[in-house]
């Protein structure tokens, strides 16, 4: 009996033992459970600020030349950011950078002594942020030249608040200038460092006539617009862009900083000649202009009435009084707090007229200029041709999960795309090639793709 009652006191022990253990667990999940205002943070905070850049590819590759081995570093970056255009963008990089990159792997795994040096000796890359707002991501590739190596840079610009790429006339127009400005700015700069590395060789080299062609090609609005706008690493605003020779080829990528650097004492003894012979290159371009400037000019508005927008939720909203409130009451509400006199004339309308409030017509949302658009189902034969060729390939490349430089099932083969067919007004579709190659050369086409150049839309078929 004595032994019963003892088994049962345990048993009842246990029993507490294990509720108290359950409780114990059960306080400690609710403690780690994060609040409304801690799930806010995180959601905040999904981005990544310090790795918002990161390699999608990375290696050192070794040669060997006449007996002797070195070593070249390619690193391929991609934005490492979710959403459909920085992804787009990532693959952009990669179809720009990879094949540099599968170039040097095939020379360097052969082995062989005076293999010579691949024609991209090397691949890296920097990235800034501006306001926790604007990615600036460079790439540059060194080019093996006869005489000497040649860097050549890519600048690719990203909103994080829109999750959209930069345009060139935002970069520019988010400084402050109108484009005439910053065009004038960008031809100071171009022929000064024309000029800082030709300059001592005119008319003992090269040919007065020869360096103001030349001068003329790279101040011209063609070659401006090619420049690629950025902010560096402090803040400052700076280009890429390109020195031109007097047969049209290019010398070379060149960085300046537009907000430092120093205009060259030979520019005014060059600059009406130049000028001139850049006004007849400059006609071609004059439609061309015309859009940047107004594009420009649009950015600019809409970041004015951004920052207007913004400052107007920031500011305390009058307070909307009921019919039932005593008028004694809201006269000394608007002593107590002036109001703007837009306001102040708006707020007795709303108090004297309460009905106005309970019609159908004030009920309904306006709908903003920009909503307009979306709500309006235009048919698909309606439509202009939008896509570009880009973003046609990219679609293609998704629709089928393979891209660029992919290995293929085939040892030794790997994945290209291709338009093969523009679209054209009777028929709106990309058509694009899909196939897999070898080092060799040797190329099959597995599959094609009908992109609408319309909608984007996709329809494949395997071979």
């Amino acid at each position: 009996m004595a032994r019963r009652k003892s088994v049962r006191t345990l048993g009842i022990i246990g029993v507490c033992i294990a509720a108290a253990a359950i409780l114990a667990i059960v306080i400690h999940i609710l403690n780690q459970r994060p609040s409304a205002e801690d799930a806010g943070e995180d959601k905040a905070q999904a981005i990544d600020f310090e790795h918002l850049v990161v390699d999608a590819y990375f290696e050192n590759l070794s040669f060997r030349k006449d007996g002797h081995e070195f070593t070249y570093s390619y690193r391929i970056p991609k934005i490492n950011v979710t959403g459909n255009e920085a992804a787009r963008m990532s693959y952009a990089i990669d179809d720009d950078l990879k094949h540099y990159l599968m170039d040097a792997e095939s020379l360097s795994e052969s082995g062989a002594d005076n293999t010579g040096q691949p024609d991209c000796s090397s691949i890296n890359y920097e990235w800034y942020l501006q306001d926790q707002t604007l990615l600036t991501l460079i790439t540059s590739r060194t080019m093996h030249g006869e005489k000497e190596d040649r860097d050549h840079y890519k600048v690719y610009s990203y909103r994080l608040d829109s999750a959209r790429e930069a345009s060139s006339a935002t970069v520019i127009s988010s400084r402050g200038y109108s484009y005439k400005e910053y065009s004038e700015k960008v031809k100071e700069a171009l022929m000064s460092a024309y000029l800082d590395r030709f300059g001592k060789k005119i008319e003992k080299i090269i040919a007065r006539k020869d360096a103001v062609k030349a001068m003329a090609y790279t101040i011209s609005d063609k070659n401006v617009a090619a420049a690629s706008p950025f902010y560096d690493s402090q803040g400052s605003f700076c280009i890429v862009g390109n020195l031109i020779r007097s047969d049209g080829s290019r010398t070379g990528d060149c960085r300046i900083n537009l907000e430092s650097f120093k205009s060259n004492k030979l520019i005014d003894e060059f600059r009406e000649e130049v000028d001139k012979s850049a006004a007849s290159l400059n006609k071609e371009f004059a439609d061309e202009l015309a859009h940047l400037e107004a594009e420009v000019g649009n950015q600019k508005v809409t970041q004015e009435e951004a920052a207007e927008t913004e400052n107007a939720q920031q500011a305390p909203e009058p307070k909307v009084q009921t019919p039932e409130e005593p008028v004694q009451e809201e006269q000394a509400q608007q002593v107590q707090t002036p109001e703007p006199q837009a306001q102040q004339e708006q707020q007795p309308a709303q108090t004297q007229t309460p009905p106005a409030q309970e019609t159908p017509v004030q009920e309904t949302p306006v709908q903003t200029p920009q909503e307009e658009p979306q709500q309006q189902e235009i048919p698909a034969e309606d439509k202009p041709i939008s896509l570009s060729a880009n973003d046609a390939l990219i679609a293609a490349e998704y629709a089928w999960n393979h891209f660029p430089g992919d290995r293929a099932e085939q040892e030794g083969f790997y994945y290209e795309t291709y338009i093969y067919i523009q679209p054209t007004e009777d028929n709106p579709f990309y058509t694009v090639m899909l196939c897999v190659t070898n080092y060799n050369g040797s190329t099959t086409i597995v599959s094609q793709a009908e992109v609408d150049a319309r909608t984007g839309e996709v329809e494949t078929k395997d071979y």
